[in-house]
């Protein structure tokens, strides 16, 4: 690939070379054409000059002509020459150069072509190369394709021979089977003969007695299925229970929470107004009669007035500590029953193991019992 996009370049390169010297050949062919334009016109010049020469000779002859007229003239015929002849150097100045610069361009050509062609010489050898390469490769391909034929030729042959080997072996050993097969009949036939009717009936007594005890413990079996299956039954009751008693208490907790919140909002209430109203204690017990009426009846006895506006002054704290004690004796309870929620699932896990090892036994026996 690399050496095809080298030569695809190559030929790029000449076909521009090839159009750049095409380019310069036509550019030549102006400039030639252009010079001998050039060159006749200094040939007409040059005869358009010797004619003005030949009428200044004329004029000088002529006494007629005036001296200053005659200068004049002269002297513009001889400026216009000397443009031209001045014209006319340049232009063989720029011929020279571009003449110059074409056999520059020329070179710098002929130099990358030769530099083309040596590179597709050298792509001509690499490409026989590599064809030669190809073809050995070919050949050396071939040869290990045979290689490879008659080695699985060979492998065939040694699968053929290993099978025929390994089958006369098989035969050998399951003739030896057979033969061992063949002894254990016999001696089986013999002991079979050597046994009498009361040895089998024997054996028979035996298996029925097995047969009794086996039924004697599936019954055992069944009811201890039975008593476990009361017994969970009677847990699923239990921790129905206490789930619903866990509600129970977590209703009552909410409800002592907000009755606690309550009494600590009056206590605030109460310390408030005590700070901010210097009032009598009469006017302090009233507002205070007014503001707990939870669990306060009405009295008419005035001599224990006092005493109970003491009491009612220090019955919310109280009450405060006692719905923590029965929080706190709730939450005993809680964890108590949690603990007996535990006890009975783990109970329940343990009865149901033994209800599928009983299942298994149960199954084992159904077999036996197929079999006798």
């Amino acid at each position: 690939s690399e050496l095809n996009s080298r030569i695809k370049t190559l030929e790029e390169e000449i076909l521009q070379s090839q159009e750049f010297s095409v380019r310069l050949n036509d550019n030549l062919v102006q400039w030639q054409h252009a010079n001998q334009v050039i060159e006749q016109q200094i040939l007409i010049l040059q005869q358009q000059n010797s004619i003005l020469l030949n009428n200044q000779q004329h004029l000088a002859n002529d006494e007629n002509c005036d001296n200053q007229c005659f200068k004049l003239d002269q002297e513009s015929q001889t400026d216009k020459l000397e443009n031209v002849s001045n014209e006319n150097k340049n232009l063989l100045n720029e011929i020279d150069q571009n003449i110059e610069n074409r056999e520059l361009i020329k070179k710098d050509l002929e130099e990358k072509s030769r530099i083309v062609e040596e590179e597709i010489l050298k792509s001509q050898e690499l490409n026989s190369q590599l064809n030669d390469n190809l073809i050995q490769w070919q050949q050396a391909n071939k040869i290990l394709e045979q290689q490879i034929l008659g080695l699985q030729q060979e492998n065939n042959n040694l699968l053929s021979v290993q099978q025929n080997q390994s089958n006369s072996f098989k035969l050998q050993e399951l003739e030896q089977k057979l033969e061992s097969k063949d002894k254990e009949i016999k001696n089986l036939q013999i002991k079979l003969f050597e046994l009498d009717s009361s040895s089998l009936v024997l054996s028979v007594e035996n298996l029925e007695s097995k047969k009794t005890e086996l039924s004697g413990v599936i019954s055992n079996l069944q009811f201890e299925i039975s008593n476990l299956e009361s017994d969970i039954l009677k847990s699923q009751e239990l921790n129905s229970q206490l789930i619903q008693n866990l509600s129970d208490w977590q209703i009552a907790n909410q409800n002592l929470e907000e009755q606690i919140l309550l009494c600590q909002k009056l206590n605030s209430e109460l310390s408030n107004n005590l700070a901010i109203n210097n009032s009598t204690p009469n006017d302090i017990n009233l507002q205070v009669q007014n503001n707990e009426n939870i669990n306060e009846f009405p009295s008419n006895n005035t001599d224990n007035n006092n005493e109970k506006i003491i009491d009612e002054k220090d019955e919310p704290t109280l009450s405060i500590q006692e719905l923590e004690a029965k929080k706190l004796e709730f939450s005993d309870k809680v964890l108590t029953l949690s603990n007996e929620t535990k006890s009975l699932e783990e109970a329940i896990i343990q009865n149901q193991e033994l209800n599928v090892q009983l299942q298994q036994n149960l199954f084992e026996w159904q077999q036996a019992n197929q079999i006798l």
